[in-house]
């Protein structure tokens, strides 16, 4: 009878003691996670301060432009590459609208979209395209029909590498969205580059 209790107590203590090891680990993990998170949505903002605020927005964005138009001007018009579509964050995009439409407008035979993704990782605040992951990039070009190509800027990836900042990488982005993703460069000759399917 003694042991009969004994071992109930025992058995009784081990599951209390089991239930508090599991409750403590998901509450440190969600602490943990909170506070990850916060530290990311920290550095965002830091950057995206840096991307806005350090660099002369204005001036890089009219390089892109003369760049891309003087590029444009060497081309035959005459090119009819496979559609694509540009992914970029919102501040960019009408930017980008903008340069499509004129290469629209010389090449009559263009097929592109300029889409822009929302930043629901860091929020709808963050509006670069630097500080966009491949999750948001995922889930909302899955929902944009007939996507072609997907063209997006190198500065989306972590500087040498092909992973996004949330680990994500191109190959497994491509996979999801069950079409080719090509990076592309920094300047606007780059991006004609890609929009035509010429190699880089």
């Amino acid at each position: 009878m003694t042991k009969r209790i004994f071992r109930s107590i025992f058995l009784v203590a081990l599951v209390v003691l089991l239930l508090s090891v599991a409750l403590l680990s998901v509450v440190f993990y969600n602490d943990y996670a909170v506070q990850y998170r916060s530290e990311l949505k920290s550095e965002a903002l830091s950057m995206a301060h840096a991307i806005n605020g350090g660099l002369a927005e204005e001036d890089y964005l009219r390089s892109l432009e003369q760049d891309f138009l003087s590029a444009m001007r060497l081309e035959e018009p005459d090119a009819a590459p496979s559609p694509f579509t540009i992914a970029t964050g919102t501040a960019a995009a009408p930017f980008l609208r903008g340069l499509l439409e004129q290469a629209k407008a010389y090449f009559p035979k263009l097929e592109g979209q300029v889409i822009a993704v929302e930043n629901d990782f860091f929020g709808h605040t963050i509006d670069v395209a630097g500080l966009l992951t491949g999750q948001d990039l995922s889930a909302q070009l899955q929902r944009v029909p007939s996507l072609g190509r997907v063209l997006l800027p190198l500065h989306m990836l972590r500087h040498g590498e092909t992973v996004f900042l949330d680990d994500y990488t191109v190959a497994r982005l491509a996979d999801e969205l069950g079409c080719p993703v090509q990076i592309v460069g920094i300047d606007g000759g780059d991006l004609l580059d890609a929009m035509l399917e010429k190699e880089v």
